[in-house]
């Protein structure tokens, strides 16, 4: 039966005679782990990027399509409040609301929020109704 990497470099470690401790074990472990974690939240964020690059390609089209009235409205309250609606996923859901904020950023300066009053004529859209009401 063969060892494991970590195994194996241990066995190395005796073979030349090196001592160590129980804490120098311990401390090797976790800066393994923390390198694991690291690597993958990284690659998470650039999955992440790269989906978001990806859902920002059409939003010229977009904005033709719906006009930028439909992005004025508080994304994280809409989540909140229709969070209870069955959501295919939650990882679309979330792309989408990283895409509505970045949109948000560069159409109004600012993301949209209720106490956000930049705009003072112009009132929150509620996004349901909006999707209701638009005429198609």
């Amino acid at each position: 039966m063969g060892y494991s990497d970590e195994q194996q470099r241990w066995e190395n470690w005796l073979r030349m005679g090196k001592h160590f401790t129980l804490s120098d074990i311990i401390e090797d472990y976790q800066k393994r782990e923390e390198r694991v974690e690291i690597s993958k939240v990284k690659n998470h964020i650039k999955d992440t990027i790269s989906r978001l690059v990806d859902g920002l390609r059409d939003i010229e089209r977009d904005l033709d399509d719906v006009k930028m009235e439909y992005y004025y409205y508080d994304r994280m309250k809409f989540i909140s409040r229709y969070a209870k609606e069955k959501v295919d996923s939650v990882l679309a859901t979330d792309d989408e609301t990283l895409k509505t904020l970045v949109v948000q950023m560069a159409l109004f300066g600012q993301i949209v929020t209720d106490i956000s009053k930049e705009y003072e004529n112009e009132k929150i859209i509620d996004r349901k109704r909006y999707e209701r009401e638009r005429p198609s």
